[in-house]
């Protein structure tokens, strides 16, 4: 299967503005992501999709193709969907945030083996959640059902627990989208709808217009840097 790694990158991020162009031991957060996805050995190509010339200059050395366009994107799916016409000919694109520089190859051949069942058509990660965290709303949760294709994602704990007595587990949501590029395309054209602009997850134009995500478990998490302190905590992980 040829295989296209997708690389959303926004200047200014809500929670921490120009969090890519940040410096980690050396080089940038973007930089680092860019060279980790290249370094798996997993993908055909590995581009990025910018809202600023920056990331031109910045990952100029390593020599991959930067797309720039300035609209404004719901979400990092809507931003390389602009582009997506011109990867019609791939098998899979993969949406990678361009936080995530310690890049799970692990996960991604999980996510990537998803594909050889050809009815799926979109495909993502969950991680096991411990229950102490189920209220925190940054944890997107998913309920799953019997062959792990997402019902629903939300920020509340989800199922709600009553007092019945049998164990649960939770699953955390890990943001790497794997799309066929039909899918991706038809992802940007459908309207956003209200259990998407309620919860701001991007997974529900998925749920929303009747087509289920095919999950993939995963036990090991790497860190996205969402935060100063996330930054400094991958820096002390390259450093060590």
């Amino acid at each position: 299967m040829k295989v296209v790694a997708m690389i959303p990158a926004r200047l200014q991020a809500t929670r921490f503005p120009e969090k890519l162009i940040q410096d980690l031991n050396g080089q940038p957060v973007i930089y680092r992501t860019v060279e980790n996805a290249i370094q798996s050995g997993l993908f055909d190509e590995v581009i990025v999709v910018a809202d600023d010339e920056i990331f031109k200059q910045l990952l100029a050395p390593l020599n991959i193709q930067v797309h720039i366009t300035t609209q404004p994107y719901q979400c990092g799916s809507d931003r390389i969907a602009s582009v997506a016409n011109q990867y019609m000919h791939k098998d899979i694109l993969i949406n990678i945030q361009g936080d995530e520089p310690f890049i799970n190859t692990k996960a991604l051949k999980q996510v990537i083996h998803s594909f050889q069942d050809e009815q799926v058509k979109v495909a993502s990660l969950v991680h096991p959640l411990d229950e102490k965290l189920v209220h925190q709303p940054n944890f997107v949760k998913v309920a799953m059902n019997k062959n792990l294709e997402a019902i629903f994602f939300s920020r509340a704990p989800i199922p709600y627990r009553n007092q019945l007595s049998f164990e649960y587990q939770y699953f955390r949501h890990i943001g790497i989208y794997a799309f066929r590029p039909e899918m991706l395309v038809a992802f940007a054209q459908w309207e956003i709808g209200d259990l998407e602009q309620m919860e701001q997850i991007e997974a529900l134009r998925f749920i929303e217009n009747g087509v289920f995500i095919q999950m993939a478990v995963i036990n090991e998490l790497t860190i996205g840097i969402d935060t100063p302190e996330d930054l400094e905590k991958a820096r002390e992980l390259l450093k060590n």
